[in-house]
């Protein structure tokens, strides 16, 4: 009891000590109700306030965004992030009912502030100096990276992923060097499974640095294999617990729209630059490393003068005297292995990204690899402090030392008054802004996933409200020979002023198929392709364009054709489905259920349902026997689709259940965490026994 009294205070005082460094780190979001114009910043806020109704719901672990998309239930949170919205979810519902920006900032704050605890008592373990660990914790809470993720790429997740680091880090040591202490094993899986459902990237690349930190020590200290084991014990643990989250992205992963953000801009083919920028003193100087040009000039990451320092002098020390602390000696070399590699992975004059697998470049810029930089960074950066003042090191060190820290860095800080933006009115109409289709299955080039076309949008011939003229598109056949009677069906305005005597001519695989003379007054063009036998009966792709020419067969000069939209139609017979428009009101949604009861008119075969279609990943109940379902594609988007029973209602339920077997196993991964509790529980009852 007495150690505990004593311990108490100190951990009080580091945590307000850390408390106060985070809330510095996050001041240039201090203002409630405006923040700088990012879209990544409102679409985490509007996350935010997804995730609260989900939880009022009754969802957890949170899967749909119940308000976007139409109300549809857009499973947003089964594939991106679900813990860290949850816990600001949990805090805007509680604390902060009015503001999710606030919960937002106290969900980063909460997140910094442990991430530091963590990096300091790591440094204390490691060091056994209080005054090295905290300075360890400063230079991993002031590191340039962190501040380029907080305040300039807004970047929610990922940054309250780096504060989750230093847990996985601390319990993963425990772990390796006290193995018969099933508490550590139980929290090291914990940490994993946070890290795993906060952030898909920093969970690639920290699995990859942390795992090969410990494999090459072992390698080097092959009796301690088993504590490696130990340690994989508990990452693999931390996985099967967030398989219900794991599975369905590597199942689906390759036909979401978000698919097409990572493979058509390789951002690791292109020369490296300079490395300048990421050895620099300021944020003036900034390298590409690999990504985009227009994102990197405005955050210039960099590693940080004390890590560069740190490394520096760490390697000199190395090579001229032994540290007094035997435990630093085991691990220091190899923790200077793991920087120098994290370092050459986000510069590196040669293109080492080529030698990794294609599921590393998850992460589109080398230099998110920063997040692996500084944590190995500031374990060496604190060791080297410990070295130059060892036994000297007191409260005035840590002072001097965190305004140093602090300096050296504090270019990255925000200084100037960056765009910003009101956020009153956009609480009140909160929508996810940026790529708001991620996770919808990208059925246009993944045409296999489509059993049943209502109407295809053919949105990139429009070119704002004109139609985009001499521009192709490509029907793939594959969607063509779903259709009984295809026809394409323009519609839209001509203006009064418009000139007279012009033909809208389509052009289908390079020859003149239908013209229309363009009046003005609203206009709805169908063109039948079962006109064109010869077209639709080939077995190549359909390429189809529009070009406007007068009467007399020439081509008038800077024509626009205002178009409201451009579809596909005749898949079916109209009188077959009950389309979505004509459900919808027969629809409702409550506990994460959407019902519908729908009496269907003799003659209706299949039912239209306001739900996203994701095989193999929905609860369908007909009159509450579970059935097969199928995705019907209306305008762009895939639907479910049921067989109905005409003549006769039907009682509909849809639920997202994710995959049901990768449900299992997580609940499995519970079921042993609850054993290895018991047994921490055990443990922790025999060692008071023992010393009573």
């Amino acid at each position: 009891m007495k150690a505990a009294s004593r311990y108490f205070p100190i951990t009080l005082f580091v945590l307000l000590f850390l408390g106060f460094i985070a809330a510095s780190t996050i001041a240039p979001l201090a203002a409630h109700f405006e923040a700088p114009m990012s879209f990544d910043l409102l679409n985490h806020i509007a996350s935010i306030m997804q995730a609260k109704l989900a939880l009022a719901e009754g969802q957890l672990p949170i899967r749909q965004a119940l308000s976007q998309d139409d109300g549809f239930y857009y499973p947003n949170f089964q594939f991106y992030s679900p813990s860290s919205y949850t816990i600001a979810g949990l805090i805007y519902k509680w604390l902060t009912p009015s503001n999710p920006f606030t919960a937002l900032k106290m969900t980063l704050w909460l997140s910094i502030t442990l991430g530091g605890f963590y990096m300091y008592r790591l440094g204390l373990w490691f060091l056994k100096s209080k005054p090295a660990a905290l300075l360890t914790s400063v230079t991993y809470l002031t590191s340039p990276y962190y501040l380029i993720v907080l305040d300039h790429l807004c970047g929610f997740n990922e940054a309250v992923a780096i504060g989750i680091i230093p847990i996985i880090l601390y319990y993963s040591f425990m772990t390796y060097h006290f193995p018969n202490q099933h508490k550590y094993l139980l929290l090291t899986a914990i940490s994993w499974y946070l890290l795993i459902t906060t952030h898909l990237i920093t969970f690639v690349y920290s699995a990859s640095l942390i795992g090969f930190l410990f494999f090459i020590v072992t390698l080097k200290n092959r009796h301690h294999f088993k504590r490696f084991i130990q340690v994989g014990i508990g990452f693999t643990l931390g996985c099967l617990l967030a398989m219900w989250f794991l599975a369905p992205i590597l199942t689906l992963s390759k036909y979401f729209y978000i698919s097409g953000t990572f493979s058509t801009y390789d951002a690791f083919s292109q020369r490296f630059p300079p490395f300048l920028g990421l050895f620099a003193f300021n944020a003036n100087y900034f390298s590409l490393a690999a990504g985009s040009k227009d994102l990197i000039s405005q955050t210039a990451p960099a590693v940080g003068i004390p890590i560069l320092l740190g490394m520096i002098i760490a390697i000199y020390i190395i090579y001229h005297r032994k540290s007094a602390i035997k435990r630093v000696d085991f691990w220091i070399p190899y923790l200077i292995i793991t920087l120098v590699i994290a370092i050459l992975l986000t510069w590196s004059p040669l293109n080492l990204w080529k030698l990794l697998p294609q599921s590393y470049r998850v992460g589109q810029y080398s230099w998110r690899m920063l997040s692996q930089v500084i944590w190995a960074g500031s374990l060496i950066t604190g060791w080297v402090i410990y070295e130059i003042f060892q036994k000297k090191l007191n409260a005035k060190h840590v002072i001097l030392g965190t305004f140093i820290l602090t300096l050296a860095t504090s270019a990255w800080l925000p200084i100037t008054k960056a765009q910003s933006i009101s956020l009153r009115e956009f609480f009140n109409k909160p929508k996810i802004l940026f790529n708001p289709t991620a996770y919808l299955l990208n059925i246009r080039d993944h045409t296999s996933l489509v059993d049943l076309i209502d109407n295809y949008t053919l949105d990139t011939l429009v070119s704002g409200k004109n139609l985009a003229l001499k521009q192709d598109y490509f029907l793939p056949r594959s969607l063509l020979d779903l259709a009984k009677s295809p026809t394409l069906t323009l519609e839209g305005n001509i203006p009064d002023d418009f000139k007279k005597n012009i033909n809208l001519i389509a052009v289908i695989n390079k020859k003149d198929t239908a013209k229309l003379l363009l009046k003005p007054g609203k206009f709805k063009w169908e063109i039948p392709l079962t006109n064109y036998p010869s077209i639709l009966h080939s077995k190549e792709n359909l390429t189809l364009q529009f070009k406007t020419l007068t009467v007399k067969g020439e081509t008038p000069s800077q024509t626009n054709i205002p178009l409201a939209k451009i579809y596909l139609t005749g898949f079916y017979n109209q009188n077959e489905i009950l389309p979505i428009d004509r459900i919808k009101k027969y629809c409702s949604s409550k506990n994460n259920v959407t019902s519908c009861i729908i009496a269907a008119p003799e003659g209706t075969k299949l039912l239209e349902l306001p739900v996203f279609f994701y095989p193999h990943f929905l609860k369908v109940t007909l009159n509450g026997k579970n059935i097969p379902y199928k995705s019907i594609l209306e305008s762009s988007r895939a639907l479910v689709e049921v067989d109905a029973i005409p003549g006769k209602t039907n009682n509909i339920s849809v639920e997202f259940v994710g995959l049901i077997w990768a449900n299992r196993i997580s609940e499995l991964a519970v079921f042993l965490c609850l054993l290895l509790l018991i047994s921490s529980g055990l443990d922790i009852l025999k060692l008071n026994r023992a010393n009573i």
